[in-house]
């Protein structure tokens, strides 16, 4: 089913950055990590958890992703139109890797790295293609198929907070049309009521 791109959004994910060891023993300023997982669940974003597909970039417009630190576009580090960012996919997931530049800020990173300080990374992306599932048991998952756009790769020290509320519209999106294949008029929400505390009630009315 295809879905309307939305703004964009962020995932973090807790993976070991590392700086690769060259071999003749001199300090290396290559950067690696791993920005996506694929076909593992999230922890909860809020009111529901999702995974990425393997093939969910297989025809992802990535002919300008930057490396950032923290989502900063002004903290640059590379770049895959200047071709000092490379970005791979494995059984994994999506990794990335570049020289870190001589730049004060990317000095300071390296640090940090070395010290154990940053060991995650986040990336930035566009959602044109998404699977909702309502589970008994589970809950409300959602499963990514197709990344219509990566925009960053990044380091990041805390996991940025899920933006859901992108997240929101897509499933709304699945559920009225879950609603008019099943005939079903509109549901309205009290006031004083979360989205997360109306869709559980439902869950509970359903099974």
């Amino acid at each position: 089913m295809k879905k309307e791109v939305y703004k964009p959004e962020r995932r973090y994910f807790e993976s070991t950055i590392k700086i690769e060891q060259r071999e003749e023993g001199e300090d290396s300023r290559t950067i690696r990590g791993y920005a996506v997982v694929f076909n593992s669940w999230s922890r909860y974003l809020g009111w529901f958890k999702e995974k990425i597909d393997a093939k969910a970039f297989d025809e992802c417009d990535m002919s300008d992703v930057v490396a950032v630190f923290n989502h900063d576009d002004n903290i640059l580090f590379a770049r895959t139109s200047s071709k000092t960012l490379t970005l791979g996919i494995d059984e994994r997931g999506m990794w990335y890797e570049f020289e870190a530049p001589n730049t004060t800020a990317a000095n300071d990173f390296i640090e940090l790295v070395k010290r154990g300080d940053i060991t995650g990374s986040s990336f930035r992306f566009m959602v044109e293609n998404d699977n909702w599932i309502e589970d008994p048991d589970e809950g409300t998952q959602r499963v990514i198929n197709k990344v219509s756009r990566l925009i960053d790769v990044s380091p990041v020290v805390f996991p940025a907070y899920a933006e859901t509320d992108v997240a929101k519209r897509s499933f709304d999106e699945f559920k009225n049309e879950k609603k008019e294949e099943q005939g079903e008029g509109e549901r309205t929400i009290p006031a004083g009521v979360s989205h997360a505390e109306a869709d559980l009630e439902l869950l509970k009315l359903k099974y």
